[in-house]
């Protein structure tokens, strides 16, 4: 017998109410009666396939169905008991109905390594079942194998195999502990082979390696979707017919974000591969990999947004990786998409990088052999190199025929509009009506070879310049002095050059603006009822150009993000309260008794952007209702700051960092405390001349405080030192993770009750490896305990790559008391990690080791011979 399902289940979250379409899911769905109905699951409401780009879809009758209920079945849900047995229980009792739901109500539901060979958690081949949750309450969990536990090349949380006509709604997974690096062993979320007809509706992803990887097969639908932190693909389809990813978000992911991939090993002619679409995708952050890839024959890709990429925001490539074998794409449509500040990751700091000859060079990125491609309604802002590249210098160029470019919008490229590589041939462009503005160089460049051109209506900043050939009519340019539309904040620290020595750290101003504005005044009430959202803005509205003081005195003070309200220019990222383009400006209050009390997991907090000489003192943020997946927007925000100081603030129950500073200089976080943190205490992003000092942090999930390379730009992390702070207790993370860096200082830092590392260096993927690393006279206790720890020591440094100059890391005068393991561990290959760390020097010396598990320092002969120079005293 299952149990009612009831319509409770359905009110709360449909599946519909994520990637930015939570308008669409409003009262959509019908009041069920308290009787025999509520044991149905209700059908997705017609609005819902009425959007654009969902033309087509099949609709499912859910309400027709039986329903099975796991529990029923003797899943505990309490993320403590592993639940794939009943699971398994549960479909069979599906199948001998011929199929219907399979119910998951709230609960975090375990999955646990398979014992060895077995790489499968739970491998099912299904047949007419539709696994339906509550959304982010109903939570699978996968377990990351233990490190004295089988290492497995690849493992998969789900494997879905030769199923047939399946969905999975309302449903979340996740991996535990934190792990984030592409360099490392796969660990698929869900896998699926040689599928026919399978959907994939308000599902969230977050972490593993990679997501959703969907290999051949037809009839793939993914709706309305969440991937974060994804360590490779998040939505991959590979070698696939007929299928669509449409109005799905995806966030913090280290490969391509929305890929349309054909394996030319298991299909050599791609001609064949029809029918994909990614249309009305989010994209933002993405630190290693592409936003959008094309694929196969006939691909539409259209309305997709792309935001903070650190190669191509949209790429070709049929074939060509590893031993697959190129072929062409065929008759592909990319239109009306937006990428904004593209290639980020092709910078001379980026000692993995060949600047120029590396990389991807443009914001839209096209090689290999192309037959029929048109390039419409696009607009590319902020590329690091090129707007549009034609074949990438250094790398594969391009063989293609039968292009139209048309109408796009191409502005602020360091580089050129559109580059033609001279490794390159084009046989046929329309080049029309398209305007190439804030170009660095000529709008067009030709360093290959082009024939049947035709060009007219283009508008651009610079003549176009032609070093190769070109056949045709190329005279329609019209040098214009028209400015930009878009205005990029992060532009001067993008082209900032390095730090060459410690500046001096900025602090709270003596003598404050003579000009206040009391929240209070403008109609803040302070109860924990009303928003005040308005009068805050108001307030801040009435300080002069040259600064003043938001004063906010005791209360509690409810801030709830309100439509037109929440959004910024050029940006995806939301807020509730927005302090921008000032300076000047000071939030002060009245230390604990001033409460600034969040209403949405989905914004930050206190965003600053595009700010100098700006602070924010006595105040304690929280965020009412913290979920249990991580959302990773922060209460305290700092981004594109200059000179900056956050002092005695509280931030609590974040959904992601407490407080976070991102693609900033000369910020100091100090005398603060965060509690509780989704996913990190302290963030500092792609930031430099940045100091972390006298802080507490306890109980983040992830790493207590964190450094590194990836934020709403990409840079080499310089002069950041983390001091004097006390970490207590991460549920999932490290004391410190420092990812890259040059001149990176963590010192006299007290760390306990750490799951990882009490300090982890280690590597997100190969981009910006490190430099210069002190970890000096840090007192770590009971540090690296946590049950799934996979690396070895309570300081480790795991899988670091090697650029063009290698890391120089300092270990010296800690104090380690209290590990499973070594005190100071180097590697390596783990369960998790797959290389060994190149170094040019590392220096252990002066340590104090008691009470570990294994030895103080624990450097094997493979690691040692990847170490230029050992110093060990």
């Amino acid at each position: 017998m299952s149990s009612p399902v009831g319509r409770r289940a359905f009110l709360r979250h449909t599946g519909l109410a994520t990637a930015g379409v939570a308008a669409a899911a409003a009262g959509l769905l019908p009041a069920r009666q308290a009787n025999a109905e509520e044991q149905r699951v209700p059908n997705l409401p017609a609005s819902f396939y009425d959007r654009p780009g969902l033309e087509g879809m099949p609709r499912i009758d859910y309400e027709s169905m039986p329903v099975v209920n796991v529990r029923d079945h003797g899943a505990a849900g309490d993320g403590q008991t592993p639940d794939a047995a009943a699971f398994h229980r549960a479909v069979d009792a599906l199948d001998a109905q011929g199929g219907g739901v399979l119910y998951v109500p709230p609960g975090h539901y375990l999955f646990t390594p398979p014992p060895a060979p077995t790489r499968e958690y739970w491998r099912r081949q299904l047949t007419n079942i539709h696994v339906v949750g509550e959304g982010e309450s109903s939570t699978v969990v996968f377990e990351q194998p233990r490190i004295e536990g089988d290492t497995y090349p690849n493992v998969a949380g789900w494997a879905l195999w030769d199923s047939v006509n399946i969905s999975i709604r309302g449903m979340a997974f996740t991996w535990s502990p934190y792990q984030l690096s592409r360099n490392s062993h796969p660990h698929y979320s869900l896998t699926l082979s040689q599928q026919d007809r399978a959907q994939f509706i308000g599902v969230v992803l977050d972490q593993g390696q990679p997501g959703l990887w969907m290999n051949q097969g037809n009839g793939y639908w993914v709706v309305d979707c969440t991937l974060r932190n994804v360590s490779a693909d998040a939505i991959h389809f590979e070698s696939c017919t007929d299928s669509v990813a449409a109005y799905n978000y995806v966030e913090n992911c280290y490969d391509d974000c929305v890929a349309n991939v054909t394996n030319t090993r298991s299909t050599p002619d791609p001609s064949n591969l029809t029918g994909v679409r990614l249309v009305h995708n989010t994209v933002v952050f993405v630190p290693w990999g592409r936003g959008v890839t094309l694929g196969g024959a006939g691909q539409i890709t259209e309305h997709n947004w792309v935001e903070s990429v650190g190669n191509a925001g949209i790429f070709s490539t049929v074939g060509g990786f590893a031993d697959w074998p190129a072929a062409p794409l065929y008759d592909s449509v990319v239109r009306d998409n937006t990428v904004i500040r593209g290639n980020l990751a092709q910078r001379e700091d980026n000692a993995y990088y060949r600047f120029g000859t590396g990389g991807f060079q443009a914001g839209l990125a096209l090689i290999m052999e192309i037959r029929g491609l048109t390039l419409e309604r696009n607009r590319i802002y902020g590329s690091q190199v090129h707007g549009m590249a034609f074949g990438i210098q250094g790398w594969y160029g391009i063989s293609g025929s039968d292009f139209v470019v048309r109408d796009n919008d191409i502005q602020g490229a360091t580089g050129g509009g559109v580059q033609v590589t001279n490794n390159s041939t084009v046989a046929g462009l329309d080049l029309e009506r398209n305007a190439m503005l804030g170009t660095t160089t000529g709008s067009v460049l030709v360093d290959g070879a082009m024939t049947g051109v035709d060009t007219a209506g283009n508008q651009v900043s610079q003549a176009p310049v032609v070093t190769g050939s070109v056949d045709g009519d190329f005279d329609g340019f019209t040098v214009v002095d028209t400015p930009l539309t878009y205005r990029d904040v992060y532009q001067d620290f993008r082209q900032a050059g390095d730090e060459t020595g410690w500046a001096t750290a900025p602090a709270l101003p003596v003598k404050l603006p003579r000009h206040t504005a009391n929240v209070r005044a403008f109609g803040a009430r302070g109860d924990g009822r009303t928003n005040d959202l308005l009068a805050f803005e108001q307030a801040l509205a009435s300080l002069p150009a040259d600064g003043g003081v938001l004063r906010v005195p005791a209360g509690r003070y409810r801030l709830d993000p309100l439509p037109d309200h929440d959004s910024s220019a050029f940006t995806r990222i939301k807020h509730h309260l927005l302090v921008s383009g000032r300076r000047n400006v000071h939030l002060r209050g009245d230390g604990a008794e001033s409460v600034l009390s969040f209403g949405s997991a989905d914004h930050q907090g206190l965003r600053f952007l595009d700010v100098s000489d700006c602070s924010v003192s006595g105040l304690r943020l929280e965020l009412r209702q913290q979920p249990s997946v991580r959302r990773n927007r922060a209460l305290l925000e700092f981004s594109a700051a200059r000179s900056c100081v956050v002092d005695d603030v509280t931030a609590v129950r974040s959904s992601g960092p407490g407080i976070r500073i991102d693609s900033s200089r000369l910020v100091r976080v100090t005398q603060s405390r965060v509690e509780g943190a989704g996913t990190y205490g302290i963030e500092v992003a792609a930031s430099r001349q940045v100091r972390v000092d006298g802080c507490r942090v306890s109980d983040s999930r992830d790493n207590a405080i964190e450094t590194s390379w990836v934020g709403s730009i990409q840079c080499e992390p310089q002069y950041v030192r983390i001091s004097g702070n006390r970490v207590d207790g991460t549920r999932e993370g490290s004391g410190v993770g420092v990812v890259g860096g040059q001149q990176v200082v963590v010192e006299r830092n007290e760390i306990r009750d750490t799951y990882l590392p009490g300090v982890y260096l280690y590597e997100r993927c190969s981009n910006f490896p490190p430099k210069r690393i002190e970890i000096t006279g840090n007192r770590l206790s009971a540090t690296n305990t946590g049950r799934l720890t996979y690396v070895r020591g309570a300081i480790s440094l795991d899988g670091l790559s090697e650029g063009r100059t290698s890391g120089d890391i300092a270990i010296a005068d800690n104090t380690v008391d209290g590990t499973t393991f070594a005190g100071v561990w180097v590697g390596g290959i783990t369960p998790i990690s797959s290389t060994y760390s190149v170094l040019d020097r590392l220096e252990v010396t002066g340590n104090t080791f008691r009470r570990v598990g294994t030895v103080g320092v624990d450097i094997d002969d493979d690691q040692r011979t990847h170490i230029g120079e050992l110093v060990l005293a």
